[in-house]
Protein backbone atom coordinates (compact mmCIF):
# COMPACT_ATOMS: atom_id res chain seq x y z
CA UNK A 1 0.00 0.00 0.00
CA UNK A 2 1.93 2.99 -0.94
CA UNK A 3 2.44 5.80 1.35
CA UNK A 4 1.54 9.05 0.42
CA UNK A 5 3.28 12.28 2.43
CA UNK A 6 1.37 15.83 1.69
CA UNK A 7 3.63 19.10 1.60
CA UNK A 8 2.58 21.41 4.16
CA UNK A 9 1.38 24.86 2.76
CA UNK A 10 4.38 27.56 2.98
CA UNK A 11 3.00 29.63 6.14
CA UNK A 12 3.83 25.89 8.40
CA UNK A 13 6.69 24.81 8.90
CA UNK A 14 8.15 21.16 7.07
CA UNK A 15 7.44 18.09 8.11
CA UNK A 16 10.19 16.97 11.44
CA UNK A 17 10.42 13.30 9.49
CA UNK A 18 10.34 11.77 6.29
CA UNK A 19 10.39 7.98 5.07
CA UNK A 20 12.94 7.38 2.46
CA UNK A 21 12.01 5.97 -0.87
CA UNK A 22 13.73 2.30 0.03
CA UNK A 23 11.80 2.23 3.62
CA UNK A 24 8.80 2.67 1.73
CA UNK A 25 8.96 0.05 -1.42
CA UNK A 26 9.83 -2.24 2.09
CA UNK A 27 7.43 -1.81 3.52
CA UNK A 28 4.89 -2.10 0.01
CA UNK A 29 6.57 -5.69 -0.33
CA UNK A 30 5.77 -6.95 3.18
CA UNK A 31 2.47 -5.77 3.38
CA UNK A 32 2.14 -7.55 -0.11
CA UNK A 33 3.45 -10.61 1.07
CA UNK A 34 1.04 -9.90 4.67
CA UNK A 35 -2.08 -9.69 2.39
CA UNK A 36 -0.92 -12.66 -0.04
CA UNK A 37 -0.83 -14.77 3.19
CA UNK A 38 -4.12 -13.65 4.17
CA UNK A 39 -5.81 -13.98 0.39
CA UNK A 40 -4.21 -17.43 0.45
CA UNK A 41 -5.33 -18.94 3.69
CA UNK A 42 -8.82 -17.46 2.12
CA UNK A 43 -8.56 -19.10 -1.15
CA UNK A 44 -7.52 -22.49 0.20
CA UNK A 45 -10.42 -22.08 3.32
CA UNK A 46 -12.91 -21.66 0.40
CA UNK A 47 -11.71 -24.85 -1.55
CA UNK A 48 -11.86 -27.14 1.73
CA UNK A 49 -15.34 -25.92 2.19
CA UNK A 50 -16.06 -26.51 -1.24
CA UNK A 51 -15.93 -30.54 -1.73
CA UNK A 52 -19.22 -30.42 -3.79
CA UNK A 53 -20.41 -28.29 -6.01
CA UNK A 54 -22.09 -24.53 -4.50
CA UNK A 55 -25.70 -24.37 -4.93
CA UNK A 56 -24.94 -20.32 -3.30
CA UNK A 57 -23.87 -17.75 -5.58
CA UNK A 58 -22.37 -15.98 -2.79
CA UNK A 59 -19.86 -18.66 -2.57
CA UNK A 60 -19.04 -18.25 -5.92
CA UNK A 61 -18.47 -14.69 -6.29
CA UNK A 62 -16.56 -14.80 -2.75
CA UNK A 63 -14.12 -16.76 -4.38
CA UNK A 64 -14.33 -14.48 -8.00
CA UNK A 65 -13.37 -11.18 -5.66
CA UNK A 66 -10.70 -13.07 -3.90
CA UNK A 67 -9.31 -14.58 -6.80
CA UNK A 68 -9.16 -10.82 -8.44
CA UNK A 69 -7.28 -9.59 -5.27
CA UNK A 70 -4.78 -11.88 -5.46
CA UNK A 71 -3.91 -11.88 -9.29
CA UNK A 72 -3.93 -7.77 -9.19
CA UNK A 73 -1.15 -9.41 -6.29
CA UNK A 74 0.70 -11.41 -8.41
CA UNK A 75 0.89 -8.86 -11.27
CA UNK A 76 1.59 -6.22 -8.98
CA UNK A 77 4.63 -8.12 -7.39
CA UNK A 78 5.85 -9.58 -10.69
CA UNK A 79 6.67 -6.49 -11.91
CA UNK A 80 9.14 -5.62 -9.06
CA UNK A 81 12.82 -6.54 -8.79
CA UNK A 82 12.08 -9.17 -5.38
CA UNK A 83 15.25 -10.59 -4.01
CA UNK A 84 13.57 -11.47 -0.27
CA UNK A 85 13.52 -15.24 -0.56
CA UNK A 86 10.73 -15.31 1.78
CA UNK A 87 8.37 -12.87 -0.32
CA UNK A 88 9.02 -15.23 -2.84
CA UNK A 89 8.31 -17.77 -1.34
CA UNK A 90 5.02 -16.27 -0.72
CA UNK A 91 4.40 -15.39 -4.02
CA UNK A 92 4.82 -18.61 -4.83
CA UNK A 93 2.22 -20.17 -2.55
CA UNK A 94 -0.31 -17.56 -3.88
CA UNK A 95 0.44 -17.70 -7.36
CA UNK A 96 -0.45 -21.75 -6.98
CA UNK A 97 -3.37 -20.87 -5.07
CA UNK A 98 -4.74 -18.84 -7.66
CA UNK A 99 -4.53 -21.37 -9.96
CA UNK A 100 -6.25 -24.24 -8.26
CA UNK A 101 -8.55 -21.51 -6.92
CA UNK A 102 -9.40 -20.39 -11.14
CA UNK A 103 -9.09 -24.17 -11.89
CA UNK A 104 -12.37 -25.34 -8.76
CA UNK A 105 -13.81 -21.95 -10.22
CA UNK A 106 -13.88 -23.09 -13.88
CA UNK A 107 -14.89 -26.83 -12.98
CA UNK A 108 -17.60 -25.59 -10.69
CA UNK A 109 -18.75 -23.69 -13.46
CA UNK A 110 -18.53 -25.34 -16.98
CA UNK A 111 -18.44 -28.93 -16.09
CA UNK A 112 -21.53 -28.70 -14.39
CA UNK A 113 -23.04 -26.53 -17.07
CA UNK A 114 -24.39 -29.72 -19.51
CA UNK A 115 -23.16 -33.25 -18.46
CA UNK A 116 -25.42 -34.50 -21.07
CA UNK A 117 -23.05 -32.50 -24.06
CA UNK A 118 -20.13 -34.66 -23.75
CA UNK A 119 -22.35 -37.61 -24.65
CA UNK A 120 -21.77 -39.07 -27.97
CA UNK A 121 -18.73 -36.71 -29.16
CA UNK A 122 -17.19 -39.53 -30.75
CA UNK A 123 -16.90 -40.79 -34.37
CA UNK A 124 -20.94 -38.27 -33.84
CA UNK A 125 -18.33 -35.28 -34.47
CA UNK A 126 -16.95 -36.92 -36.69
CA UNK A 127 26.46 -32.24 -31.03
CA UNK A 128 28.57 -31.15 -27.85
CA UNK A 129 28.89 -27.88 -27.18
CA UNK A 130 26.96 -24.93 -26.30
CA UNK A 131 24.16 -21.98 -28.07
CA UNK A 132 23.96 -18.63 -26.70
CA UNK A 133 19.86 -18.46 -26.33
CA UNK A 134 19.77 -14.60 -25.36
CA UNK A 135 21.65 -11.31 -24.35
CA UNK A 136 20.02 -8.48 -22.97
CA UNK A 137 21.73 -5.21 -22.79
CA UNK A 138 21.11 -3.89 -19.70
CA UNK A 139 19.42 -0.30 -20.02
CA UNK A 140 22.58 2.11 -19.22
CA UNK A 141 23.49 3.36 -22.57
CA UNK A 142 27.33 3.94 -21.46
CA UNK A 143 29.86 1.51 -23.25
CA UNK A 144 32.27 1.35 -20.46
CA UNK A 145 29.41 0.49 -17.80
CA UNK A 146 27.30 -1.82 -19.99
CA UNK A 147 26.20 -5.08 -18.70
CA UNK A 148 24.83 -8.22 -20.42
CA UNK A 149 22.25 -10.71 -19.12
CA UNK A 150 23.91 -14.16 -21.16
CA UNK A 151 21.30 -17.05 -21.22
CA UNK A 152 23.72 -20.17 -22.74
CA UNK A 153 21.79 -23.76 -23.56
CA UNK A 154 23.74 -26.95 -23.52
CA UNK A 155 22.93 -29.15 -26.10
CA UNK A 156 25.46 -31.79 -25.77
CA UNK A 157 27.74 -33.08 -23.01
CA UNK A 158 29.60 -30.43 -20.66
CA UNK A 159 33.42 -30.62 -20.35
CA UNK A 160 35.81 -29.50 -18.39
CA UNK A 161 37.39 -28.22 -21.55
CA UNK A 162 33.85 -26.85 -22.92
CA UNK A 163 33.36 -25.00 -19.26
CA UNK A 164 36.74 -23.52 -18.97
CA UNK A 165 36.47 -22.26 -22.83
CA UNK A 166 33.23 -21.25 -22.23
CA UNK A 167 34.77 -19.09 -19.20
CA UNK A 168 37.69 -17.92 -20.49
CA UNK A 169 35.62 -16.31 -23.31
CA UNK A 170 33.19 -14.56 -20.99
CA UNK A 171 35.96 -13.41 -18.86
CA UNK A 172 37.49 -11.71 -22.38
CA UNK A 173 34.79 -10.29 -23.67
CA UNK A 174 31.92 -9.60 -21.19
CA UNK A 175 31.56 -6.65 -19.38
CA UNK A 176 32.41 -6.76 -15.63
CA UNK A 177 29.17 -7.00 -13.58
CA UNK A 178 27.03 -9.08 -16.39
CA UNK A 179 25.53 -12.69 -15.83
CA UNK A 180 25.71 -15.92 -17.39
CA UNK A 181 22.62 -17.80 -16.77
CA UNK A 182 23.47 -22.09 -17.72
CA UNK A 183 20.75 -23.92 -18.87
CA UNK A 184 20.59 -27.65 -19.28
CA UNK A 185 18.29 -31.09 -18.91
CA UNK A 186 21.64 -32.48 -17.16
CA UNK A 187 22.30 -32.04 -13.67
CA UNK A 188 25.83 -32.36 -14.38
CA UNK A 189 26.13 -28.52 -14.95
CA UNK A 190 25.50 -28.21 -10.81
CA UNK A 191 28.90 -28.78 -10.22
CA UNK A 192 30.32 -25.48 -12.52
CA UNK A 193 27.59 -22.57 -11.14
CA UNK A 194 28.77 -20.18 -8.65
CA UNK A 195 25.04 -20.24 -7.19
CA UNK A 196 22.44 -22.59 -6.20
CA UNK A 197 20.74 -24.16 -8.96
CA UNK A 198 17.06 -23.92 -9.77
CA UNK A 199 15.31 -26.89 -11.03
CA UNK A 200 12.15 -25.78 -13.58
CA UNK A 201 8.84 -28.27 -13.23
CA UNK A 202 6.12 -28.62 -15.42
CA UNK A 203 3.57 -26.93 -14.16
CA UNK A 204 0.46 -27.92 -12.64
CA UNK A 205 -2.31 -29.62 -13.57
CA UNK A 206 -4.47 -25.90 -12.13
CA UNK A 207 -1.68 -23.98 -13.94
CA UNK A 208 -1.37 -25.17 -16.98
CA UNK A 209 -5.58 -24.82 -17.40
CA UNK A 210 -5.03 -21.03 -16.54
CA UNK A 211 -2.61 -20.81 -19.25
CA UNK A 212 -4.08 -22.77 -21.74
CA UNK A 213 -7.57 -20.78 -21.09
CA UNK A 214 -5.14 -17.25 -21.83
CA UNK A 215 -4.02 -18.63 -25.38
CA UNK A 216 -7.10 -20.24 -26.61
CA UNK A 217 -10.03 -17.17 -25.28
CA UNK A 218 -7.53 -14.14 -25.30
CA UNK A 219 -9.54 -11.07 -24.64
CA UNK A 220 -12.72 -13.26 -25.05
CA UNK A 221 -15.00 -14.04 -21.64
CA UNK A 222 -14.98 -17.60 -21.26
CA UNK A 223 -17.92 -17.01 -18.61
CA UNK A 224 -19.95 -15.99 -21.80
CA UNK A 225 -19.13 -18.88 -23.58
CA UNK A 226 -19.27 -22.17 -20.74
CA UNK A 227 -19.82 -24.59 -23.57
CA UNK A 228 -16.61 -23.41 -25.67
CA UNK A 229 -14.99 -23.49 -21.89
CA UNK A 230 -16.00 -27.04 -21.05
CA UNK A 231 -14.48 -28.67 -24.04
CA UNK A 232 -11.22 -26.31 -23.89
CA UNK A 233 -11.00 -28.11 -20.33
CA UNK A 234 -10.94 -31.51 -21.67
CA UNK A 235 -8.69 -30.70 -23.71
CA UNK A 236 -6.15 -29.32 -21.76
CA UNK A 237 -6.70 -32.42 -19.32
CA UNK A 238 -5.60 -34.31 -22.53
CA UNK A 239 -2.04 -33.30 -23.19
CA UNK A 240 -0.44 -33.89 -20.13
CA UNK A 241 1.43 -30.63 -19.28
CA UNK A 242 2.51 -30.58 -22.75
CA UNK A 243 3.66 -27.04 -23.79
CA UNK A 244 3.70 -27.23 -27.27
CA UNK A 245 0.04 -28.92 -27.63
CA UNK A 246 -0.84 -26.06 -25.69
CA UNK A 247 0.47 -22.94 -27.96
CA UNK A 248 -0.82 -25.62 -30.98
CA UNK A 249 -4.16 -26.34 -29.99
CA UNK A 250 -4.81 -23.38 -28.21
CA UNK A 251 -4.24 -21.35 -30.99
CA UNK A 252 -5.56 -23.67 -33.61
CA UNK A 253 -9.31 -23.23 -31.65
CA UNK A 254 -8.73 -19.56 -31.45
CA UNK A 255 -8.62 -18.97 -34.85
CA UNK A 256 -11.53 -21.42 -34.91
CA UNK A 257 -14.62 -20.53 -32.85
CA UNK A 258 -16.82 -22.94 -34.02
CA UNK A 259 -18.73 -25.63 -31.87
CA UNK A 260 -19.00 -28.31 -34.33
CA UNK A 261 -15.37 -28.22 -35.15
CA UNK A 262 -14.26 -27.91 -31.56
CA UNK A 263 -16.51 -30.97 -30.96
CA UNK A 264 -14.50 -32.57 -34.02
CA UNK A 265 -10.95 -31.55 -32.45
CA UNK A 266 -12.23 -33.51 -29.42
CA UNK A 267 -13.30 -36.34 -30.49
CA UNK A 268 -10.46 -36.52 -32.96
CA UNK A 269 -7.77 -36.16 -29.89
CA UNK A 270 -10.01 -38.90 -27.85
CA UNK A 271 -9.46 -41.30 -30.39
CA UNK A 272 -5.81 -40.65 -31.43
CA UNK A 273 -4.50 -40.95 -27.65
CA UNK A 274 -6.81 -43.78 -26.98
CA UNK A 275 -5.16 -45.79 -30.29
CA UNK A 276 -1.58 -44.60 -29.00
CA UNK A 277 -1.76 -45.71 -26.12
CA UNK A 278 -3.77 -49.33 -27.03
CA UNK A 279 -0.81 -50.20 -29.93
CA UNK A 280 2.26 -47.99 -28.07
CA UNK A 281 2.02 -48.09 -24.28
CA UNK A 282 2.33 -44.33 -23.81
CA UNK A 283 0.26 -41.20 -24.03
CA UNK A 284 1.50 -39.44 -27.42
CA UNK A 285 2.22 -35.58 -25.29
CA UNK A 286 4.11 -37.87 -22.94
CA UNK A 287 6.66 -38.73 -25.53
CA UNK A 288 7.24 -35.43 -27.53
CA UNK A 289 7.86 -34.12 -24.05
CA UNK A 290 10.51 -36.45 -23.43
CA UNK A 291 12.15 -35.73 -27.72
CA UNK A 292 10.98 -39.28 -28.84
CA UNK A 293 8.49 -39.39 -31.86
CA UNK A 294 4.60 -39.84 -31.11
CA UNK A 295 2.54 -40.97 -34.07
CA UNK A 296 -0.45 -38.21 -34.18
CA UNK A 297 -2.28 -38.94 -37.08
CA UNK A 298 -4.88 -36.11 -39.51
CA UNK A 299 -8.20 -35.34 -38.56
CA UNK A 300 -9.07 -35.13 -41.93
CA UNK A 301 -6.98 -37.93 -43.69
CA UNK A 302 -7.38 -41.06 -41.83
CA UNK A 303 -5.75 -43.20 -44.24
CA UNK A 304 -2.52 -41.44 -42.98
CA UNK A 305 0.32 -42.01 -40.20
CA UNK A 306 1.57 -38.46 -39.31
CA UNK A 307 4.57 -38.86 -37.19
CA UNK A 308 6.30 -36.51 -34.70
CA UNK A 309 10.17 -36.97 -35.19
CA UNK A 310 11.64 -34.28 -33.26
CA UNK A 311 12.17 -30.42 -32.30
CA UNK A 312 14.70 -28.01 -32.55
CA UNK A 313 14.56 -23.90 -32.88
CA UNK A 314 15.43 -21.16 -35.27
CA UNK A 315 16.71 -17.37 -34.27
CA UNK A 316 14.29 -15.14 -34.81
CA UNK A 317 16.34 -13.92 -37.77
CA UNK A 318 16.12 -17.43 -39.63
CA UNK A 319 13.55 -18.11 -41.99
CA UNK A 320 10.53 -20.63 -40.87
CA UNK A 321 8.80 -23.28 -42.90
CA UNK A 322 5.12 -21.80 -43.93
CA UNK A 323 3.44 -25.05 -43.02
CA UNK A 324 2.29 -25.07 -39.25
CA UNK A 325 1.89 -28.49 -37.22
CA UNK A 326 -1.79 -27.94 -36.41
CA UNK A 327 -2.35 -27.28 -40.48
CA UNK A 328 -1.25 -30.52 -41.02
CA UNK A 329 -3.08 -32.30 -38.31
CA UNK A 330 -6.29 -30.70 -38.05
CA UNK A 331 -6.15 -29.07 -41.81
CA UNK A 332 -6.03 -30.09 -45.43
CA UNK A 333 -2.33 -29.58 -46.21
CA UNK A 334 -1.25 -31.93 -48.53
CA UNK A 335 2.61 -33.27 -47.77
CA UNK A 336 4.01 -36.29 -48.35
CA UNK A 337 7.19 -38.11 -46.64
CA UNK A 338 9.60 -36.10 -44.49
CA UNK A 339 9.67 -32.61 -44.39
CA UNK A 340 9.56 -29.57 -42.02
CA UNK A 341 6.96 -27.56 -40.29
CA UNK A 342 6.84 -24.57 -37.81
CA UNK A 343 5.49 -25.62 -34.13
CA UNK A 344 4.88 -22.75 -32.56
CA UNK A 345 6.54 -18.83 -31.84
CA UNK A 346 7.54 -18.37 -28.72
CA UNK A 347 5.88 -14.93 -27.38
CA UNK A 348 8.67 -13.84 -24.74
CA UNK A 349 12.75 -12.52 -25.76
CA UNK A 350 14.40 -14.00 -27.89
CA UNK A 351 11.34 -15.04 -29.62
CA UNK A 352 12.59 -18.38 -31.45
CA UNK A 353 10.64 -20.13 -33.78
CA UNK A 354 10.39 -23.96 -33.37
CA UNK A 355 9.99 -26.23 -35.72
CA UNK A 356 9.28 -30.12 -36.03
CA UNK A 357 10.57 -32.96 -38.19
CA UNK A 358 7.95 -34.65 -39.43
CA UNK A 359 6.98 -37.20 -41.85
CA UNK A 360 3.06 -38.58 -43.45
CA UNK A 361 3.21 -42.22 -44.06
CA UNK A 362 0.30 -44.39 -45.91
CA UNK A 363 -1.00 -46.66 -43.20
CA UNK A 364 -0.97 -50.29 -44.06
CA UNK A 365 -4.03 -52.00 -45.27
CA UNK A 366 -4.17 -55.31 -44.94
CA UNK A 367 -6.76 -56.86 -47.17
CA UNK A 368 -8.88 -60.06 -46.47
CA UNK A 369 -7.43 -62.49 -48.63
CA UNK A 370 -10.41 -65.15 -50.43
CA UNK A 371 -10.09 -68.36 -49.94
CA UNK A 372 -9.21 -70.61 -52.76
CA UNK A 373 -10.31 -74.15 -53.52
CA UNK A 374 -9.88 -76.69 -56.07
CA UNK A 375 -12.65 -78.03 -58.23
CA UNK A 376 -12.26 -80.41 -61.69
CA UNK A 377 -8.84 -78.90 -62.20
CA UNK A 378 -9.93 -75.64 -61.65
CA UNK A 379 -9.10 -72.74 -58.89
CA UNK A 380 -12.12 -70.84 -57.72
CA UNK A 381 -12.23 -67.96 -55.23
Amino acid sequence: MPICIAQAPFSHPPPAFSIPKERVSQMNIFLAAVLGELITRSINLLIDNSCKPPTAPDVEDRLRRILLRAQVIVDEAMGRQITNRGVLQQLDMLRDAMYHGYYILDTFRYQSHSEEETKGVDLAALKEGYVTEHQNHGSNSNKEGRRLLIVVELVGTLTEDVWNRLYSGSVEHVPSGSKIIVTSRSDEIIKFGTNQPLSLKYLSHEAYWYFFKMITFGSMDPEMHPRFARMAMEIARMHNGCFIGANMIGCLLSDNIDFHFWCKVLGFLRGTIRKHVSKLGGHPFDLINEKKPAHLGRMCAPSEDFVLHYEYQRSSQEDVPEIRIQDVIYGSVKAQGKFEALGWRSRIPPYHSYINVCEIRGLKTTGTKRKRCMKNGVTLY
